[in-house]
């Protein structure tokens, strides 16, 4: 017979909810619960702080600067020379630096190399960008005047090309640190270095002007030339001469430079060469030529033709140029004439309506490039002036090289020693006084470069001070955030924990089978019963 007490307390086990005995299973484990928690955060704690002290802290050292030589927001130097910013921290530059400050003494310098690189920026572009930005997101704004807003930026941003860097070096400390004198001064090394190396080996605080020097002129291959020959080869090379002193006086402050003892001016070396010229070559031209003298009068005649010829080609090349550059600007004048006329005719027959007519559209057009053309045609006629110069002066030797082809065709040579002894002598004084003002030309340029374009201040200049950031790889927020995520991760763990720990304990050994000869306790209750 089955007892009516049992089926009551087997039906309210079954019908009563889990809930219930979870929860008073995790109070009665509320201590330990709370000492776990405890040991959870102290234990978060201790190891953050192992971390923080193992993990090295990262600083970054900033130059900011900004590339003053002219095309540098085109990617080149002032001579044409191609240019990267990379080449501020390339192999060269840092091997060299490296060197100097002696820092194989903290690391090796391949993580010196990593270590450092460059950023572009421009922080009054980005102003720029954001003021016109509110601009031009008005809604309000008409067709012309978002046209206009538009090209009142394009003229802003073209004035502030200028190229802004920043020279940064990131190093990771752990036990040896780099002192913050040593950063400053390896990142002021670093830009004066990469400024020494790009003037000296890529001329870029060269003016683009050729500047010969002596060692253009041979006197072995003079000495064996005919006597005329010699003579105008020598007067070639003071036209050449002449021709670098002129672009060197279109330098600012060219004239006022002054070198040696004498304090010779730029001014006083162009007086030299013209001097010579005027009563040494031509002088001496005319006495050859007089007098008929020359060592081989078919090498002569044959030096003047080609001359004459190369002369003449180079002439007629620059007359063709000529006329093309004057038909192109003529024909682009009358395209211009015939437009205008077109649209101020439109605008003459069309009726005045609220809408935009094309006749409309087409003046703002013109009128925005109105600009463009003046520019393009003035170039034009720069370049035709040059050329007419240029051309005037191969006339000039196309008739100087034909009288003295002429004068040299059906002569003989004469033998006259003294004459001959005459004209060397003077060839080589001649040759000598021309080395000197060649010397003194090179001698000029180098001052004038020097004294402009020091590379230090030419090629870049600093725009805010050094600044050294300090941040660890373990910050606050990453440490909150694992703080969270182990907190609730010990809430999910710590109560499963219990309740596993309870089930053992309870569960476990009453579902295990009695001990012989130790009565169950069902049957001690069912023995009460009865």
């Amino acid at each position: 017979m089955t007892d009516r007490r049992d089926d009551f307390t087997n039906e309210n086990i079954n019908d009563e909810p889990l809930l219930g005995p979870l929860l008073l299973t995790l109070w009665s484990y509320r201590r330990a619960m709370f000492i776990a928690f405890i040991a959870v955060i102290v234990g978060y704690l201790g190891v953050m702080l192992l971390v923080y002290a193992i993990v090295p802290n990262e600083r970054l050292a900033s130059l900011s600067f900004r590339l003053t030589f002219e095309g540098a927001e085109r990617d080149q130097f002032p001579n044409g020379t191609k240019f990267s910013s990379a080449e501020i921290v390339a192999t060269p530059v840092l091997s060299e630096v490296f060197r100097k400050n002696e820092l194989e003494r903290y690391g090796k310098f391949g993580d010196f190399k990593d270590a450092m690189f460059v950023l572009q920026s421009n922080p009054d572009l980005d102003l720029l960008s954001y003021e016109y930005q509110a601009k031009l997101a008005d809604p309000k704004l008409s067709a012309v005047d978002r046209s206009r807003i538009e090209e009142e930026f394009r003229k802003k941003r073209e004035s502030l090309k200028s190229a802004f860097f920043s020279l940064n070096y990131r190093t990771r400390d752990r036990v040896l640190k780099i002192p913050v004198s040593m950063l400053n001064k390896i990142l002021q090394d670093t830009l004066s270095t990469w400024a020494q190396q790009a003037a000296e080996r890529k001329g870029a605080t060269r003016y683009n002007i050729a500047v010969i020097s002596k060692n253009a002129l041979k006197k072995d291959f003079l000495s064996a030339e005919d006597y005329v020959v010699a003579v105008d080869v020598l007067r070639s090379m003071i036209e050449r001469a002449l021709k670098s002193v002129d672009e060197m006086s279109k330098i600012p402050g060219a004239e006022t430079v002054r070198f040696g003892e004498d304090q010779v001016a730029l001014a006083d070396v162009g007086a030299n060469l013209e001097d010579l010229v005027r009563f040494k070559v031509e002088p001496l031209i005319a006495v050859i030529r007089t007098n008929g003298l020359s060592r081989n009068v078919a090498r002569a005649d044959v030096y003047f033709s080609d001359r004459l010829l190369e002369v003449q080609l180079a002439r007629e090349q620059v007359r063709q140029r000529v006329g093309s550059l004057q038909e192109a600007l003529r024909a682009y004048q009358q395209a211009g004439s015939s437009g205008s006329m077109a649209i101020s005719g439109e605008g003459r027959t069309g009726g005045v309506t609220p809408q935009l007519s094309e006749s409309f559209i087409d003046r703002l057009v013109q009128l925005s490039t109105q600009a463009n053309d003046v520019k393009y045609r003035q170039d034009l006629t720069d370049r035709i002036i040059d050329d007419g110069v240029l051309l005037a002066d191969l006339n000039r030797k196309a008739e100087y090289y034909d009288s003295m082809r002429k004068a040299f065709a059906s002569g003989h040579p004469l033998t006259n020693p003294a004459m001959a002894a005459e004209v060397t002598r003077r060839t080589n004084e001649l040759y000598s006084a021309i080395s000197h003002s060649i010397d003194d030309v090179q001698a000029v340029y180098k001052l004038i470069a020097q004294q402009n374009l020091n590379p230090d201040t030419v090629l870049y200049s600093i725009t805010s001070p050094f600044v050294v950031r300090t941040t660890s790889s373990l910050t606050v927020r990453t440490g909150f955030l694992y703080f969270v995520l182990t907190l609730f991760a010990g809430m999910i763990a710590i109560p499963l924990a219990c309740l596993a720990h309870h089930y053992f304990r309870h569960w476990i050994p009453a579902a295990a089978p009695p001990a012989s000869g130790t009565p169950r306790e069902t049957d001690k209750d069912d023995v009460v019963g009865g």
